[in-house]
């Protein structure tokens, strides 16, 4: 007969940053912090909680990462190592600071997804990605936010490269939407109402605006979008 390789499945877990260095993944020797080859989830319920010196490997599985921030008294910058967390959720609160919040990924690799739920004049930049990881803001039609995205490994191609990029917007109201670089932007409007106010991409060759929102409106000036831009709405 032929023979049954049974495999045993662990179940994900759940694991709470705390304000000091964490570190989760297969090998710490600490057992309350070793994560799985499923779908883990991390929380860092707190501002801070989420740090430069945190090192969190979510092996295999689809790995999420819940995280709250708060709008410093200064701009602020967060650099984690983080390693097959595939999807990070991003909740934010805003004080009359008027700073800038930066989720820089350099350090990081296997993220795909980064969703930024914005409220009213929080300026938050999510940086260090690749065009393999996708980014969404996602907010009430009230907010009014400030919201960029710096891309790595771009062509170094000053004119006529290739690059291209889609930004999800899900009922987000940006004061400001900056993505440098990229030769076509996609911005994937849904929700009942997304509205950007000001589009920043000095490289755009091409914006094509999609998307089931029934009521998307993008204003641009001309000196902030590439000359000569061709807009589709698909």
């Amino acid at each position: 007969s032929d023979a049954v390789n049974a495999t045993t499945s662990v179940a994900g877990k759940t694991f709470t940053l705390t304000a000091n260095a964490d570190i989760f993944d297969l090998v710490t020797a600490v057992a309350a912090n070793v994560t799985t080859n499923n779908d883990d989830t991390f929380r860092a319920l707190s501002d801070g909680d989420l740090g430069n010196a945190d090192l969190i490997d979510g092996a295999g599985g689809s790995d999420v990462m819940n995280v709250n921030m708060t709008e410093g008294a200064a701009p602020v910058t967060v650099q984690p190592q983080l390693t097959s967390v595939e999807t990070i959720n991003v909740t934010t609160t805003a004080i009359a600071g008027d700073n800038t919040t930066t989720l820089n990924l350099a350090d990081s690799t296997g993220t795909t997804a980064v969703n930024v739920n914005v409220v009213d004049d929080f300026d938050f930049t999510v940086a260090g990605i690749t065009t393999a990881t996708a980014t969404t803001f996602i907010g009430a039609a009230t907010a009014d936010t400030e919201a960029a995205v710096t891309l790595t490994g771009l062509s170094a191609t000053a004119d006529g490269g290739q690059d291209a990029y889609t930004v999800g917007l899900n009922n987000a109201d940006l004061g400001v939407l900056t993505v440098a670089g990229v030769e076509t932007l996609t911005l994937n409007a849904s929700g009942a109402d997304t509205d950007i106010a000001v589009l920043t991409a000095a490289a755009l060759e091409k914006l094509v605006i999609t998307g089931g929102s029934s009521d998307a409106s993008v204003t641009t000036e001309d000196t902030q979008i590439g000359s000569g831009t061709a807009v589709n709405f698909a």
